[in-house]
């Protein structure tokens, strides 16, 4: 999935997988329940908007997360 988001003033191209969350289940008939799960998005790649240059690598762990919940909420809406 591609995602575009304007991240610190630069426009980026976001590939990634997405995975939607889950409901949460109160009780089955057994009263046993299920918490449910929060939708994730996984970063695969980030290019410049309109050019193939990947810059992935320039990234630090901090910021792919950032971008991580950017494109959650992008998607999301």
């Amino acid at each position: 999935m591609e995602v575009q988001i304007n991240y610190k003033g630069v426009d980026l191209v976001v590939e990634g997988n997405y995975y939607k969350g889950e409901e949460a289940v109160r009780y089955y008939s057994d009263m046993s329940g299920y918490p449910g799960s929060n939708s994730e998005f996984e970063i695969t790649d980030v290019f410049v908007r309109d050019s193939f240059i990947s810059v992935f690598n320039l990234f630090s762990a901090e910021n792919l997360s950032e971008m991580e919940e950017i494109c959650l909420i992008k998607i999301e809406e």
